[in-house]
């Protein structure tokens, strides 16, 4: 029977799109497949350790100046088999700086080259534009997006926790902090026609849901890499940009559930080869 599988996400930032993105736990049952699943944050001390196993990179923005040189290359290196399943680009300057990254706006024209995935046993990312496989965030197969949820309001401000509050005033607002549930986050969202946001996975779960997403006041590189696209604003012009806010393609819950379930095939046949 083949080893445990380490499912390797972001713990430690308690950010409910990092804590959802992960395959095997939330999406996937590997118990039924006879297997043994062990959770890991992907900075811990365990991590580090880890010698011949498999490991799946469970979604998220891995692809950055620090978890990619000193996570996922010594991974590897330590003969690991390592599968990326979603997982994303990630510069910004909240978190590097521009003599780190230079301009993270440009930043993914060397993603090919500084991200070489090929060294990977399996690898899929969530961006759209490379020649790598796409596959969108596994959160899409969860059952909150089956659900109808009546829309109360214009508009409705989910934020990025981490940075600083989004400047408008008046409207429903929660942050993407793990107090709250997927359940509630799902309904908080489908309860707006309109989402302003500056959470990655705000603006995807919105468009899951059918509805309208405002990127405000985009600071990083995976807001350009998303598939979709996305209309943007700021403190300033949030209001007249309202009217022109996009939503998805109807068949983008589909396709996004379609794809996951077919790399989520060979992840399998994969893992289930000593």
């Amino acid at each position: 029977m083949p080893g445990p599988v380490y499912e390797l996400h972001h713990l430690e930032y308690r950010n409910a799109g990092d804590r959802e993105c992960v395959p095997l736990v939330r999406h996937w049952d590997l118990a039924s497949a006879g297997l043994e699943r062990r959770e890991l944050s992907l900075h811990s001390d365990e991590t580090a350790q880890l010698r011949g196993q498999t490991v799946v990179l469970g979604g998220g923005g891995v692809l950055n100046p620090h978890d990619w040189p000193r996570v996922v290359v010594p991974l590897v290196e330590r003969g690991n088999r390592v599968i990326a399943w979603a997982i994303g680009h990630h510069h910004d300057h909240y978190h590097w700086s521009a003599a780190e990254i230079g301009d993270w706006r440009t930043s993914p024209a060397d993603y090919e080259s500084r991200y070489p995935l090929d060294r990977l046993a399996m690898a899929s990312v969530r961006d759209a534009g490379t020649r790598f496989e796409y596959v969108p965030d596994s959160s899409c197969a969860s059952a909150v997006f089956d659900r109808d949820y009546a829309i109360e309001h214009r508009a409705v401000v989910y934020g990025q926790g981490a940075l600083d509050p989004i400047a408008i005033e008046g409207l429903p607002t929660i942050l993407n902090t793990w107090e709250y549930p997927f359940e509630q986050i799902a309904a908080f969202l489908g309860s707006g026609e309109c989402v302003i946001t500056n959470s990655y996975h705000g603006a995807y779960w919105a468009l899951l849901l059918g509805r309208k997403v405002l990127v405000y006041e985009p600071w990083c590189s995976k807001w350009l890499l998303m598939p979709w696209r996305i209309t943007t604003c700021d403190r300033r012009n949030w209001r007249r940009r309202l009217r022109r806010a996009r939503g998805a393609p109807d068949d983008v819950l589909d396709d996004s559930r379609r794809r996951n379930r077919d790399f989520a095939e060979r992840v399998f046949e994969l893992i289930e080869t000593p």
